[in-house]
């Protein structure tokens, strides 16, 4: 059952991390740039566009979705262990601790992200005016 959730976990990884990137070629006039410049997306896919605040809170949020991710699925993982147990008591008591440390995990991870955002969005409002 491991060997499984982490052939799981590993394929779920080098899709992440191996996919290719598709970017759009910002230089031929084709109205893609003013199209995002008027939706509010300034200096989508352009090296060096944005500020330093922008940048760090953008990576902060990159990774702490990506915490999330993981934690959803030991989540997921804890309960499948749970329906599995079958009766055992020990296996249950297992499950529950994972999904008791997932909660608290998660929650963590929320607060994280939402003092995150709002550092970042007062950085950014005091840098602009």
């Amino acid at each position: 059952m491991m060997k499984r959730f982490i052939i799981l976990i590993s394929v779920v990884l080098q899709n992440i991390f191996f996919a290719s990137s598709v970017y759009a070629d910002f230089e031929t006039d084709t109205g893609l740039l003013t199209t995002g410049n008027r939706a509010g997306y300034y200096g989508v896919g352009i090296p060096g566009s944005k500020s330093p605040a922008e940048s760090i809170g953008l990576a902060i949020s990159i990774i702490l979705g990506f915490i999330g991710v993981l934690f959803l699925g030991l989540m997921i993982y804890s309960g499948y262990t749970w329906m599995m147990a079958r009766g055992n008591q020990a296996e249950v008591d297992k499950a529950k601790k994972m999904v008791e440390s997932s909660v608290i995990g998660l929650i963590i991870v929320l607060a994280a992200y939402a003092i995150t955002y709002f550092i970042g969005l007062a950085l950014t409002r005091s840098t602009s005016s």
